[in-house]
C-alpha cells in the first residue's frame, strides 16, 4: 500500500480569500475528492485543494452534491 498524500482544502469565502482549512490524508487525488464529496459541504460552495505545493484544483460543490472543476 502507497503512502498518504496529505492536503488542505481551502473553503473560499464570497470575496474570494481563503478561509481556514480542512486537512485529510489519503492515498491518492481521486480517493481524496470522493472524501470531500461525501463530507455534506454545502451547495455551491468553493474550495481550492492543496496537497502540500501543489495545486490540485478549485472545485464547486454542485447541487447534486458531487464535486465540479472550476479551474
Amino acid at each position: 500500500m502507497g503512502a498518504s498524500l496529505f492536503y488542505r482544502i481551502y473553503p473560499l469565502g464570497p470575496d474570494g480569500r481563503l478561509q481556514p482549512p480542512i486537512e485529510l490524508e489519503s492515498l491518492s487525488d481521486e480517493t481524496m475528492l470522493e472524501r470531500l464529496a461525501e463530507m455534506g459541504l454545502p451547495f455551491l460552495q468553493r474550495y481550492e485543494v492543496w496537497a502540500l505545493k501543489r495545486l490540485v484544483g478549485r472545485f464547486q460543490i454542485a447541487a447534486d452534491g458531487q464535486l465540479e472543476r472550476r479551474d
